[in-house]
């Protein structure tokens, strides 16, 4: 956590993944962050990269609030 308000979080999986009912072995990446911006509110940005085997690969980005309660 670089500061109280600010979380940074990053990962790797390297995994069986099912693609139109065939098992795939799939590489993904992902990280992103996660702010405080409010008492209660949390705004969330995360990036993934998936590379299954013998496919195209993809990206996703994602966007997210949060409410604590």
């Amino acid at each position: 956590m670089p500061t109280d308000r600010l979380r940074l979080f990053a990962g790797a999986a390297d995994a069986p993944d099912l693609d139109a009912g065939v098992v795939v072995r799939t590489t993904s990446l992902f990280g992103g962050m996660s702010i405080d911006i409010g008492a209660r509110y949390t705004l969330r940005v995360s990036y993934t990269h998936d590379d299954p085997e013998g496919s195209a690969n993809r990206g996703t980005m994602a966007i997210g609030m949060g409410y604590r309660l």
